[in-house]
């Protein structure tokens, strides 16, 4: 290796390195405006929690949504199919 390649990898390393530090000071700051967030919520009535994280997660958010209106239906057509089942038993003249 050459001394100019050298310092390109050296340059490269330090750069690396910068940017995993600014990305931890970026998440300890996150986490820390969640905690005092968190804490305000916790103390107060009036303060509401931030989404700090929403932006991430906006797909997985939309496929949750969508399974729980799934397990809803589900739910309601149970239980409308319990309560034909109780009419028609009731029309035929059985117990209700």
């Amino acid at each position: 290796m050459t001394i100019k390649e050298l310092t390109e990898y050296r340059d490269s390393f330090l750069r690396r390195r910068e940017v995993k530090r600014k990305d931890s000071a970026d998440m300890i700051y996150r986490l820390s405006t969640l905690i005092t967030n968190g804490t305000a919520c916790i103390l107060s009535d009036k303060n509401k929690p931030i989404e700090i994280f929403s932006d991430i997660f906006q797909e997985e958010s939309k496929i949750n949504e969508e399974n729980k209106i799934k397990a809803q239906m589900e739910i309601h057509k149970q239980r409308m199919r319990e309560f034909a089942e109780r009419v028609n038993k009731q029309m035929i003249g059985g117990e209700g």
